[in-house]
């Protein structure tokens, strides 16, 4: 009788709590001919958007390319149509990584240049960390080079409270008034919003670091990107490739410097704060030991959440058995994240794959669960290298070379790829269908669980007793296995899908 009972809560709160799916609201892609590649969005203070990132093109959408990679910086209204689109760059190659809106309106990127002429002036000599402040219509107020004479690049920024820019990025140069400790290391400069430097320092160890993420915590700057290191400013290397975090104060003094990973190749793209004063940290990992509990297959999404002091308070894998990395996180204001970048798989926790490369989004809860995920694209590579949150949904920009499946009309090669995500309650339990029938054993389930139909299934979702989904595997036949070892004791709602589009759905207990 207490076993009746519990059924009918769970059923019960799976009626109240639905699962919600995203769906895409609009989608756009621009370009021409040749590649053009979505760096970053950015939603602007009227409601639009503003997307950079860098074109090899000069005809459709591209006008007035100068040479090589060009800057590529448009700007949108709520629905995504182009409000304007600029050029930037010189004789060489140019690109624009980030951008941000000030408090005063004007946009600011940063990126990477190698030219000596056109928008750019004060060239140090290789390529440059560059960045460039536009009015809203994007009329350039000033362009500044920084670096030395070795290769440099600038891929985050921020403005902090003083309006003072910091931008982070890697450095393979020698810079007065800091020290390289070999190869590139993490590179942060301070700028005044008139575009002059106020420090610039490098942090490092002897082998290769790159910072490709930062952001504002409190009074201070946090990085996060790659580290090859276990010398100078670096300790504590798990093996190969580690995350790095590097915490310092305004004026660029080190707090902390952490690694994070396993013994095998592990790498940082993005950072992110929520109100709380907690960091989010994203990247891809082939570890399964030290940090990572588990490696679902070559590379996955690695998502770690720190404290402000930089404990750990989870890292998970996340994918299936090809390649999954993550290169963007938005903190959600429910204490969540937003996760993307994409996915090769079709397995594990992956719902889908049209093939090749696609966008993958995540929606995580503040613990780690995967409260939604959902692939995006077509037929051949498509890869989202930004996520923002947006008024209740999610915009996502990158790149696509797809012209099937969920897009249409592209110029040619790879476009820029933007597109807005909503969400409807339109996933959850299903009800058993007449005529069909479905099993689940072991109940309770303690490391694995075997789903049984009758009829072919496609597809099998795990929701907790929140209505939250927690796993989504691809099924190929009438039985389909699951890994349910690292569940939460509790009631689950295991839903399948048969080929025909029927679902069906019964409950089992963990433990």
């Amino acid at each position: 009788m207490k076993k009746q009972i519990l059924l009918l809560s769970a059923m019960a709160v799976f009626g109240l709590a639905q699962a919600q799916s995203p769906v895409i609201d609009w989608q756009k892609n621009y370009g021409g001919t040749q590649n053009d590649i979505a760096q970053d969005v950015i939603r602007t203070a009227d409601g639009g958007y503003a997307v950079a990132g860098y074109t090899q093109s000069n005809n459709v959408d591209v006008v007035g390319a100068i040479s090589g990679d060009d800057a590529w910086i448009l700007k949108l209204n709520a629905a995504g149509a182009i409000e304007w689109k600029k050029i930037f760059g010189g004789s060489a190659d140019d690109r624009a990584n980030a951008i941000i809106q000030t408090a005063n309106g004007d946009l600011v990127f940063a990126g990477t240049s190698n030219s000596t002429s056109g928008t750019i002036s004060g060239a140090k000599g290789g390529f440059d960390g560059w960045v460039v402040r536009l009015t809203s219509a994007g009329t350039v107020l000033w362009s500044s080079n920084v670096g030395g004479s070795d290769d440099d690049a600038m891929f985050d920024l921020f403005e902090a409270p003083t309006g003072a820019l910091v931008v982070a990025g890697e450095s393979k140069s020698d810079i007065a008034g800091t020290t390289n400790r070999g190869g590139y290391d993490f590179y942060l400069v301070a700028l005044r919003n008139s575009g002059t430097v106020i420090y610039q320092k490098q942090y490092g160890g002897g082998s290769d670091e790159g910072a490709r993420g930062v952001t504002q915590l409190g009074n201070s700057i946090v990085m996060a990107g790659t580290t090859a290191s276990d010398n100078g400013n670096v300790t504590g290397n798990k093996g190969g490739n580690d995350i790095w975090v590097v915490r310092t104060r305004t004026n660029g003094n080190p707090i902390f410097a952490q690694t994070y990973g396993g013994a095998d190749s592990d790498e940082g793209f993005d950072i992110a704060a929520n109100a709380s004063g907690e960091l989010f940290v994203v990247g891809s990992s082939l570890s399964s030991n030290a940090d990572l509990p588990g490696n679902f297959g070559n590379r996955d999404f690695f998502v770690l959440k720190l404290n402000a002091s930089g404990t750990k308070l989870f890292s998970r894998n996340y994918g299936g058995l090809n390649d999954e990395v993550a290169l963007s996180v938005a903190a959600t204001a429910d204490g969540g994240a937003a996760v993307a970048g994409y996915s090769e798989s079709a397995t594990g926790q992956v719902g889908a794959n049209y093939g090749a490369q696609d966008f993958w989004f995540t929606k995580l809860s503040g613990t780690g669960i995967i409260e939604e995920e959902i692939n995006l694209g077509g037929s051949d590579n498509d890869v989202a290298y930004a996520v923002i949150p947006s008024a209740g949904s999610y915009v996502l920009a990158g790149f696509s070379e797809s012209d099937d499946q969920d897009l249409t009309n592209n110029r040619g090669n790879a476009d820029y790829w933007i597109l807005k995500l909503t969400f409807a309650g339109t996933r959850m339990a299903a009800p058993e269908v007449a005529g069909l029938s479905m099993t689940s054993f072991p109940n309770p389930a303690v490391d694995r669980l075997v789903v049984q139909a009758d009829v072919n299934l496609v597809q099998v979702e795990v929701y907790d007793a929140m209505g939250r989904m927690v796993m989504v595997q691809q099924a190929n036949g009438q039985v389909q296995e699951l890994n349910v070892s690292e569940f939460p004791d509790g009631l689950y709602i295991i839903t399948a899908t048969t080929e025909a589009g029927d679902r069906m759905s019964n409950t089992i207990s963990v433990r």
